[in-house]
């Protein structure tokens, strides 16, 4: 998504906000903001993902995950309201190995990997306040919806036997926010930086375990535990960086 959006963004041969004075050097004076029919490519890290990513690497991928930065693609339907459409992906993966000697001679060797990861979309409004303000506040709700995967998987070798199992558990996703943001628009447009901050809640509906299990040529599925729906909720903050254009 991230390619594609970028790649409209290159073909628009007019990439330049055309309203007010692109190439102001004073934007509270000239109104140099985007306006009804601009688009917005926006890129956005918050203090969670920043965390995540920073335990990750410093515990060797044993916590945290891994991830893209949030990407909206922001449509201006008006001079002050927006349309947003979010994507959000991160993943953390773990791998063990375990050798051990018998006294028969044969060894022992067990292998493990646990992987988790999460998708979302963001579908969102935003109202943009006072145009000749030198910061463009904002404020917006969005709607995130999406699923996290939970696989683990077993191999052990063991006096010429091998056996396979593999876990999976899958969670659906729905939730809502509140958020309240600015950005300042660089001198020659069509860049702003500005920061965002919000609180939202999500339900979580978990789906009941699958197991398979494989012994040389033998193999089996099923399901097993029960199906559970959690709710949580929190705040954060990000950091974002927008490209605005036109397709005129």
């Amino acid at each position: 998504m991230f390619v594609a959006c970028l790649a409209m963004a290159c073909v628009s041969v007019c990439a330049q906000i055309s309203t007010g004075e692109p190439n102001a050097s004073v934007i509270a004076r000239t109104g140099n903001r985007p306006q009804k029919g601009d688009w917005g490519l926006y890129l956005g890290g918050s203090v969670s993902q920043v965390m995540d990513l920073v335990n990750y690497c410093q515990s060797a991928g044993a916590e945290g995950a891994y991830g893209l930065p949030l990407v909206n693609l922001k449509y201006y339907c008006t001079d002050n309201f927006e349309f947003r459409m979010g994507f959000q992906f991160a993943a953390k993966t773990e791998k063990t190995k375990t050798i051990q000697y018998n006294e028969g001679g044969s060894d022992y060797i067990q292998k493990t990997s646990a992987g988790t990861d999460y998708t979302r979309l963001l579908p969102g409004i935003a109202y943009h306040f006072n145009s000749k303000n030198l910061l463009d506040v904002y404020v917006g709700a969005q709607l995130p919806i999406g699923f996290n995967s939970t696989t683990g998987k077993f191999n052990i070798e063991n006096a010429g036997v091998t056996t396979s199992a593999k876990i999976h558990q899958g969670t659906f996703v729905i939730g809502g926010g509140l958020f309240i943001g600015l950005q300042f628009f660089i001198a020659d447009l069509p860049i702003a930086i500005g920061v965002e901050g919000g609180y939202s809640g999500q339900v979580e509906a978990t789906s009941v375990p699958s197991y398979s299990i494989a012994t040389d040529g033998t193999s089996q599925k099923y399901k097993d535990g029960t199906a559970t729906t959690t709710a949580r909720w929190g705040a954060d903050a990000s950091l974002h960086f927008s490209y605005y254009f036109n397709n005129k």
